[in-house]
C-alpha cells in the first residue's frame, strides 16, 4: 500500500459527503463523516496534516476497534464543519473547493 496525501483523503471525504444524502442537514452525522469515510482506509500519519491545519480533530480508539493500527478516530472541528457545509451548499452559494 502506498501513502496517500492528506489532500487525497480530504477529497475522499468530500466525495463521500456529496455522494450520500445522509450528511445533508444532519450536523451530527456530518461532524463524524471523516471517521465514517476514513476508518479502514487511512493511516493516522497520512491524515495528520489535516489535524495540524485544524480541519480534523481526533478521539482515541480502543484496541478492539482499531483499523490499520490507528489509535484515533477523526471528526470535523468547527473549522472543518464550515468547509464540509460549503460542500453541501447549492453550487451558487458554495465557495472555492480545497
Amino acid at each position: 500500500m502506498t501513502a496517500i496525501s492528506a489532500e487525497q483523503h480530504l477529497e475522499h471525504i468530500r466525495l463521500g459527503v456529496l455522494g450520500s444524502p445522509f450528511y445533508a442537514g444532519n450536523d451530527d452525522a456530518l461532524r463524524s463523516a471523516p471517521s465514517d469515510l476514513l476508518d479502514g482506509h487511512a493511516y493516522a500519519g497520512e491524515v495528520q496534516p489535516l489535524v495540524d491545519r485544524g480541519i480534523l480533530g481526533t478521539d482515541p480508539v480502543g484496541p478492539r476497534d482499531r483499523t490499520l493500527g490507528n489509535t484515533v478516530s477523526w471528526y470535523f472541528t468547527d473549522e472543518g464543519m464550515e468547509l464540509a457545509r460549503s460542500w453541501l451548499a447549492p453550487a451558487h452559494e458554495a465557495g472555492p473547493q480545497p
